[in-house]
């Protein structure tokens, strides 16, 4: 995880340096003594499409929760780099931001908190959708954690301890 200093409206946070990899979902998984069969491990969760609760719930279970989409458009930046590489690669193939983050060029979809102004939808972060809201049914490419600043997130295996 890193922490991100704050800027305008958004408080400092940390996130995870790279999306939820399938290891680290898949540690869940086991946690919870659910079946799933996948040989990608270091791949990032994209590859099973999660709807928002699962998002939400790997999250939880991880200590962490789900950026705002402000928070996810604070470590985009206001100029993101586009980087489309070949599907799947693991969640630290391509080289990070300037803040130190892996895999946000990619234009993949990644769960928010932050609710849309249509009932039942959540915002997007992705670089190709506007408006950039899902229904909470639909799966999405991506997750990402984030946790306060004041709260020590829990580490895994693609996203250590800062």
């Amino acid at each position: 995880m890193l922490k991100v200093p704050g800027k305008g409206r958004v408080k400092a946070f940390y996130i995870d340096r790279t999306e939820v990899s399938w290891g680290d979902y898949v540690a869940m998984l086991t946690f919870f003594e659910r079946d799933v069969m996948t040989t990608h491990t270091e791949h990032p969760t994209h590859g099973v499409k999660l709807a928002f609760d699962e998002a939400e719930e790997y999250c939880a279970w991880a200590g962490k929760r789900l950026l705002t989409f402000a928070e996810w458009q604070r470590v985009v930046g206001p100029n993101p780099q586009r980087s489309m590489g070949e599907e799947p690669e693991p969640v630290d193939a391509r080289p990070p931001n300037e803040l130190g983050i892996f895999g946000l060029e990619n234009g993949l979809m990644e769960w928010t908190q932050t609710d849309s102004a249509m009932a039942g939808y959540k915002l997007i972060g992705g670089l190709d959708m506007d408006p950039p809201a899902l229904p909470v049914d639909g799966n999405v490419m991506g997750v990402r954690c984030a946790a306060d600043a004041d709260k020590v997130p829990r580490p895994s295996a693609s996203n250590p301890a800062p």
